[in-house]
């Protein structure tokens, strides 16, 4: 399997976490973010894993808004 860090993104990349989600850690984020050129990272302030759940209104204007600069 590659790695983030041997695969080519030429496509905007969003990258959303919580910043408290005990499943996939914030960290894991931010490596992504290093890897991939260009990507955007957006933490929700005490989201767990579901935090798109929590933030439903704010993480779709947030992907709205990236979908619209594209």
């Amino acid at each position: 399997m590659e790695s983030v860090t041997d695969c080519q993104i030429s496509a905007p990349v969003l990258i959303a976490t919580g910043t408290q989600d005990v499943v996939i850690p914030p960290f894991n984020a931010l490596k992504l973010l290093n890897a991939i050129p260009g990507a955007w990272l957006a933490q929700f302030p005490r989201g767990g894993h579901a935090f798109m759940a929590q933030y439903p209104r704010p993480l779709a204007d947030l992907i709205n808004g990236f979908l619209a600069l594209g």
